[in-house]
């Protein structure tokens, strides 16, 4: 005997939400219950238009399911693409989907990196951005991923250093495992602002410093009075010494560190002195890394609240 089709009627957020996976093809499920505006309402929705196939789970993610397709072809819309069947390439989507609900109503605008390639003609489609931060300045967004070999994190870069060619100077790139991390190295690309920044507190580090330069803010807290530094690369002077704030792990600034360092070195002109401000979680590495430097630190909590 058949089994009995089940069946649903579709409310005004369950419409929405169908017309969300066919912009974004996949959605993680707690920024569904942002959708519902809910904390546990949406779960029980969820499994309703699972069961009548409107919708499918994918490892905490939501997809279009075939009624759900069926439904927003009979209203004239058709879904940007079906997820990918590969692992890596359904990562970058659900990475990009994130992203986009990661930024929603902060001072940032997450631009798809797919609107991006439609926009500028000269982008090559197998660019590795997953999409642009625009605010008070712009950041092209990428985010490592265990899928990524050498040759790949080598591309990246290349790509980064050239986002000069589209006119963007910056670049974020987030990442999950300190593996990813440390594949990538730190390079200097010769660009303004090379950001690496773990998921998801870097994302809340970056809302912040979309509204306001928390560069400037956290060094105000720790410091007090700031002045204009007398090495043209510090951020800031302050108690006598030359301050570098890392609490946003600029790649860029940890080079010209680094540089400052070795070619003082073996010069007899003096060397000023040179501090690191970064957050509690960094002062290890950048001990490690520059132990010609002091350092002092703020915590992840104090940023934020600033």
């Amino acid at each position: 005997m058949a089994r009995k089709k089940k069946t649903v009627e579709l409310t005004e957020r369950d419409i929405e939400l169908l017309k969300m996976l066919a912009e974004h093809i996949a959605i993680r499920t707690d920024n569904v219950g942002r959708l519902y505006q809910t904390e546990k309402y949406h779960t029980a929705r969820l499994k309703k238009l699972k069961d009548a196939k409107y919708i499918k789970n994918n490892y905490g993610y939501v997809l279009l399911g075939v009624e759900g397709e069926r439904y927003l072809k009979s209203i004239g819309i058709v879904p940007k693409s079906k997820p990918p069947s590969k692992s890596n390439y359904l990562e970058r989507v659900k990475q990009r989907s994130d992203l986009y609900f990661d930024f929603l109503g902060s001072s940032w605008r997450f631009i798809d990196g797919r609107e991006l390639k439609k926009q500028y003609g000269s982008i090559d489609r197998s660019s590795m951005f997953i999409g642009l931060l625009s605010g008070w300045t712009e950041y092209m967004v990428y985010f490592l991923t265990k899928y990524y070999d050498k040759k790949q994190i080598e591309n990246m870069k290349h790509e980064i250093s050239n986002l000069y060619k589209l006119g963007v100077y910056r670049a974020v790139i987030f990442y999950k495992d300190s593996r990813e991390r440390e594949r990538y190295g730190n390079e200097a690309l010769g660009i303004k602002e090379q950001l690496a920044l773990p998921y998801p507190v870097g994302v809340e580090l970056l809302k912040k410093h979309g509204e306001k330069d928390i560069i400037r803010a956290a060094a105000e807290k720790v410091y007090g009075v700031l002045k204009e530094p007398a090495w043209k690369d510090a951020d800031f002077e302050a108690e006598g010494k030359q301050v570098m704030v890392l609490i946003l792990n600029d790649i860029e600034k940890r080079a010209k560190i680094r540089n400052y360092l070795d070619l003082t070195a073996f010069r007899y002109t003096e060397r000023q002195e040179i501090e690191i401000l970064c957050l509690e979680e960094q002062e290890e590495t950048f001990r490690n890394e520059f132990p010609e430097c002091s350092i002092r630190t703020i915590s992840t909590e104090e940023v934020l609240s600033l």
